[in-house]
């Protein structure tokens, strides 16, 4: 992961160079120029499972870009990504500076993986994976198992999957909400950012009708 983030960095780098040399270059025609620039845009852009793309592309909408407000918990975030999470994945620079490819790689390793998102039915993993984000993911876990009925240990094994599995995905995300907003009111910043967090689960329940008739989002 250190490696990757330190790679695309670099790489950031080079193409941003190369990119003011061919605008300044009489010898480059516009055409040749496009076709660099498109190469490029090629490599910054991972390739990476189609359900994560959708789930990250949702993800960056609910977070937005750096954030450093005073009374926030989390800290100084950028992308969602908070300071703490950046140093854990190997990123070492400024937070202002982290690169919307980097905290691509942060929430695909440190969050999409780890919470197996694709071991679910597509709207119980986007869920899980954005509560994850959201709240941590042992925490993510413990509300999935509350949701279903079983003991909140924070560890899925298959007594949780068999909980989820009998009832119907629909049930699991409604229930799951339920548990998220239970979760924010407990929180001492809800006064303050309760507006915006509960927004965010009124919007994942309507990622979630899509997800529900979409059989293709995984």
């Amino acid at each position: 992961m250190k490696a990757k983030l330190l790679l695309s960095k670099l790489m950031n780098q080079f193409f941003k160079s190369i990119k003011g040399a061919f605008m300044s270059s009489d010898r480059d025609s516009q055409e040749e120029f496009s076709e660099r620039e498109s190469i490029r845009k090629a490599y910054l852009v991972s390739t990476y499972p189609e359900a994560f793309e959708k789930a990250f592309e949702r993800i960056i909408g609910h977070e937005g870009g750096y954030v450093n407000h005073p009374n926030d918990p989390g800290g100084e975030t950028n992308f969602g990504i908070t300071k703490r999470v950046a140093r854990e994945a190997g990123y070492t620079g400024e937070m202002i500076d982290l690169t919307l490819g980097e905290a691509k790689d942060i929430y695909h390793t440190g969050y999409w993986l780890r919470a197996r998102a694709t071991a679910y039915h597509p709207a119980i993993g986007f869920q899980l994976f954005d509560a994850a984000v959201n709240h941590g993911i042992g925490n993510a876990i413990r509300m999935l198992q509350r949701a279903v009925g079983v003991v909140d240990d924070g560890l899925v094994g298959p007594i949780t999957l068999k909980a989820i599995d009998e009832l119907e995905p629909s049930v699991v995300v409604k229930k799951f909400a339920a548990e998220r907003l239970r979760f924010y009111a407990k929180l001492n910043h809800f006064t303050q950012f309760g507006r915006g967090w509960t927004r965010r689960v009124a919007d994942n329940l309507e990622f979630a009708v899509a997800d529900l008739s979409k059989a293709e989002f995984r």
